[in-house]
């Protein structure tokens, strides 16, 4: 009696490892075959399979960002060395206008990544976004770094380049020769970067580089761009 409870024991035993076995490799293959649907979902770019945190990449595109001075001396002086791509909607771009040399992008894509590889495939220089404003650069420009590309963001974003080279100026009433002057060199900005030059082509398109407040020029790129 005592030895066939044991032996019914033993096989009881003998029944329970084998079921924890078959449930661990069980789920080892859901685990393998769920990190392969992630992994290909995420290369295809089909749906919202992962929910990253963008905090690093954040941080990065905000310790690498490009002064709007900076983007604008090398507008003016016609660098190659990076490729200007703006997150935007057409309402803003009807109403504000464009950088001219700027690809734009409906900024409801970001989230897309299967577009976006699409749209931009091999990009062999770095690319410099932006949104509407300084919040919305940070956000483009963390969700592409995560994407894989190199990327750095405008400091303020479309905004504050506006402000500074886009905006019509508007004479005070008593405008004295500097207040005219400085009218002038403010067309020539707008006209230059919304595209709008009829001299566009020609050499000397912008009489006046972008200044940095102080009065310096605009410092030379840093690594990257």
């Amino acid at each position: 009696m005592v030895m066939s409870d044991n032996h019914s024991q033993i096989n009881d035993n003998h029944s329970q490892i084998s079921e924890q076995k078959a449930r661990s490799t069980l789920a080892i293959f859901v685990g393998i075959f769920a990190v392969i649907l992630l992994f290909f979902g995420f290369a295809k770019g089909k749906g919202k399979i992962l929910n990253p945190s963008l905090e690093k990449y954040r941080q990065v595109a905000y310790d690498t960002r490009v002064p709007a001075s900076d983007l604008a001396q090398w507008i003016v002086q016609g660098r190659r060395t990076f490729f200007l791509v703006g997150f935007r909607n057409n309402a803003d771009i009807q109403f504000k206008g464009m950088i001219r040399t700027s690809d734009h992008v409906d900024k409801e894509k970001i989230n897309d990544l299967g577009w976006i590889r699409s749209r931009f495939p091999k990009v062999k220089v770095p690319m410099i976004v932006y949104g509407e404003n300084q919040e919305e650069s940070i956000e483009f420009a963390a969700k592409m770094r995560y994407y894989g590309y190199n990327v750095r963001m405008l400091d303020g974003g479309f905004n504050q380049f506006y402000d500074q080279y886009l905006m019509p100026y508007t004479l005070p009433v008593n405008a004295s020769a500097k207040d005219l002057q400085q009218a002038k060199v403010r067309e020539a900005w707008q006209l230059f970067f919304s595209g709008h030059d009829k001299n566009l082509g020609q050499k000397k398109t912008v009489t006046t580089a972008p200044v940095q407040k102080g009065g310096k020029k605009a410092g030379a790129a840093v690594e990257g761009c």
